[in-house]
């Protein structure tokens, strides 16, 4: 894989200097925070018990978008699980503006752990760590098939930002590249999406990702949906990763936007529960020259 490492730190360049610039050239700027909660054996012995507290930023400047995740977790269980939050899901839950129910293709992974190789054995004593997980950066290509055919392009790299030794991070680097197609009907759509992640290490193995869901609105400002994805594991002769996730969002306010999630594992290598929540302040960012 290391013939991506090229391009992918072209992304990451990319998405830094459109956070540099922002204040002076951006469409919009957006801010969330959330909290979310997953417990599941994950074709261990125990349970293990992940909360995170992602903080995200995002800008959008005309078919561009541009995001960065940076969680903190709190992981209870067994061990050889590491948390990581919804990244590469299609439908992003976040209310965003971009072309799907709620910014499709986003930075969002229907894979949301990364079991470490079981040859490794469990931690005496288990894991009971908090702290800074893995945080990913991500740039989205959207455009407009037809009035109501989109197609957006994402590429995604996440970093080994947290403790390999305390099962807060991988301690690698990954890649992913999701393509999500999508249709929009009156005041209801559906979206597919597929991807690959190049997993870095020895002993973690890359795979696909797929997956597809709907959405409606049932009033203004509300968005409430359903999608399924599955992920390949990283480690062989483990089961690969299914879950279904329902989702709701609605404006609060002019800038400020709320959702919620609620999801089930569909297979022993996916959560049995999880859920959370996310609040986004988002707002218009003109040029100086440009009229108010």
């Amino acid at each position: 894989m290391k013939y991506f490492s090229a391009c992918s730190l072209a992304t990451i360049a990319g998405a830094a200097v459109s956070f540099g610039v922002a204040p002076a050239s951006a469409q919009t700027v957006q801010v969330g925070v959330g909290a979310e909660y997953s417990t599941g054996s994950y074709g261990g012995t125990g349970d293990t018990v992940i909360y995170e507290v992602p903080i995200t930023f995002r800008v959008r400047n005309g078919d561009w978008s541009f995001r960065v995740r940076l969680p903190f977790a709190s992981i209870q269980g067994p061990g050889g699980v590491v948390p990581g939050g919804p990244d590469d899901n299609g439908g992003d839950r976040d209310g965003g503006d971009n072309s799907g129910p709620g910014g499709g293709g986003g930075d969002d992974d229907e894979d949301p752990v990364d079991p470490i190789d079981p040859s490794l054995g469990e931690v005496v004593g288990g894991i009971d760590s908090k702290g800074l997980a893995d945080m990913s950066i991500s740039a989205t290509w959207s455009h407009d098939l037809s009035d109501s055919d989109y197609l957006d392009l994402t590429g995604r790299v996440t970093l080994p930002t947290g403790d390999e030794a305390k099962d807060l991070g991988t301690g690698e680097t990954d890649f992913t590249f999701i393509a999500e197609v999508g249709h929009d009907f009156d005041g209801a759509g559906v979206y597919a999406f597929g991807g690959y992640k190049f997993r870095g290490g020895a002993t973690r193995k890359d795979g696909a990702q797929f997956g597809a869901g709907g959405y409606f609105r049932p009033a203004e400002g509300i968005i409430a949906g359903v999608d399924a994805g599955w992920s390949e594991s990283s480690i062989n002769g483990l089961d690969q990763s299914a879950d279904l996730t329902a989702y709701t969002s609605f404006a609060m306010s002019k800038d400020l936007r709320l959702s919620v999630y609620a999801l089930t594992g569909l297979t022993d290598n996916a959560p049995d529960f999880g859920g959370g929540l996310t609040l986004t302040w988002r707002t218009d960012v003109r040029r100086p020259t440009e009229d108010n």
